[in-house]
C-alpha cells in the first residue's frame, strides 16, 4: 500500500539511511586498517561478511516491523471515517507526539464538523420558513386579485408564480444538500403530477402566449411526486423564458420518462455540454432578464437523487426537447 505514491521500503530507507550509511561504513572501515596492516583480501572480506549478517537480520526485522505501522497509517490516510478510526498504540516518544497532534486536529475536525452541521439545520430551517410565510402575502394577493381579469391582474398574477417559483427554488436548493429523510417513492400516475406543475405556469404560459398540449396515457412510474414536479416546474420556466408565442408539449411516454419539448429559440450547440452546470446561463441567458444558471443545474441533480436521468437535445431556432427518464435502479419502494 502507498500513501502519497511513497511505497513501505522506500520509505523504509528514507526513514533509516543514517544507519544505512553507520552500516555501509563497516566494510570500508575494515578494508582500510586491514589494508594498512598488509592482511589478505579473503580475510577482509570474511570479517565484513560477519560483521553485515548480524546487521542484514536486524534490518529485515525492522523493515518488517516498519512496513506493518506503515501499513496501517496509509489505512489510516485512506479511511472515510477517519475520526472513528483508532490509531494504533505509540512506539516511541516521537510517534506519541505525533498522535498527540493527530488526536488534537481530529478533535477539531469533529467540532467543526458538528458546527457546520449545526449552522446548515439552522439554515434549512430558516429557508423553510421564509418560504412559508412569503407564501402568505403571495396567496393574499392572489385572493385579491380573484374575479379581476383585466391585463394587469394578469400580468401580476404571473409575476406572483415567478416569486412563488423562486421561493420554492431557494428551499429545495438547501434541500438537495441532505434529501435522504426528504424522498418517498411510488410507483404512481404521471399524469396528475404533469397537471400540477402545468396549474402553478398557467398564468405565465397564458402571459407569454404558449399553446399546451399535454399527453400522459396513463403513464405509471416509480418517483417522488414533489421532487419530480419540482423538475417539472423548472423545465416549465425555461420553456417559459425561451419559448414565448412558441407551443409546448409535455409528454409521458411507456419507457417510462416524460418529455418537455418547446418550438423555441433552441440552445447554441456551444452551450449545450454545459447548461446543467451550476451558474451558466449560456448565450441566450444573457439576452433574457431573470436567468440565473440554476434552474437545470438543480433539475439535474433532483433528477440525479431520484435515480432519473435528464438529458437534452436542441438546436438554434429548432427548440429544445428535454427527456427525464424515469427509471430508479436499487430504490427502496413504500
Amino acid at each position: 500500500m502507498k500513501v502519497q505514491g511513497l511505497h513501505p521500503f522506500g520509505a523504509w530507507l528514507r526513514t533509516r539511511r543514517a544507519a544505512i550509511l553507520c552500516v555501509l561504513s563497516i566494510p570500508l572501515i575494515f578494508f582500510t586498517v586491514f589494508f594498512l596492516y598488509q592482511i589478505p583480501t579473503e580475510v577482509v572480506a570474511y570479517a565484513s561478511a560477519l560483521a553485515l549478517l548480524p546487521v542484514i537480520g536486524i534490518a529485515a526485522w525492522d523493515f518488517a516491523h516498519f512496513r506493518s505501522r506503515f501499513v496501517e497509517y496509509a489505512r489510516m490516510a485512506h479511511c472515510a471515517d477517519l475520526p472513528d478510526y483508532p490509531l494504533p498504540p505509540a512506539q516511541n516518544p516521537a510517534e506519541a507526539v505525533i498522535q498527540s497532534v493527530l488526536l488534537a486536529q481530529r478533535d477539531a475536525l469533529i467540532e467543526l464538523d458538528d458546527a457546520l452541521r449545526r449552522e446548515r439545520a439552522d439554515m434549512l430551517d430558516y429557508y423553510t420558513a421564509w418560504v412559508h410565510q412569503i407564501k402568505t402575502p403571495i396567496a393574499a394577493v392572489r385572493m385579491l386579485l380573484e374575479g379581476e381579469d383585466l391585463p394587469s391582474g394578469r400580468r401580476v398574477r404571473a409575476e406572483l408564480t415567478r416569486i412563488e417559483a423562486y421561493a420554492d427554488m431557494a428551499l429545495h436548493y438547501q434541500r438537495l444538500e441532505n434529501p435522504s429523510g426528504d424522498i418517498s417513492l411510488k410507483y404512481q400516475p404521471l399524469e396528475p403530477i404533469i397537471r400540477r406543475a402545468v396549474r402553478q405556469y398557467a398564468p405565465l404560459m397564458v402571459q407569454s402566449h404558449i399553446r399546451l398540449a399535454v399527453e400522459a396515457n396513463g403513464v405509471c412510474a416509480l418517483t417522488d411526486a414533489k421532487w419530480l414536479q419540482f423538475i417539472l416546474e423548472q423545465l416549465l420556466s425555461n420553456a417559459v423564458k425561451y419559448a414565448a408565442e412558441k407551443t409546448l408539449t409535455i409528454t409521458a411516454t411507456p419507457q417510462p420518462s416524460i418529455v418537455v419539448r418547446d418550438t423555441g429559440i433552441g440552445i447554441d450547440a456551444a452551450d449545450l455540454p454545459r447548461i446543467f452546470e451550476k451558474g451558466f446561463t449560456g448565450m441566450n441567458g444573457r439576452n433574457v432578464r431573470g436567468a440565473t444558471g440554476l434552474g437545470l443545474y438543480l433539475c439535474k441533480k433532483s433528477a440525479h437523487m431520484l435515480g432519473h436521468e435528464l438529458s437534452v437535445q436542441s438546436a438554434p431556432g429548432e427548440g429544445a426537447s428535454f427527456t427525464l427518464s424515469l427509471h430508479t435502479p436499487n430504490f427502496h419502494v413504500e
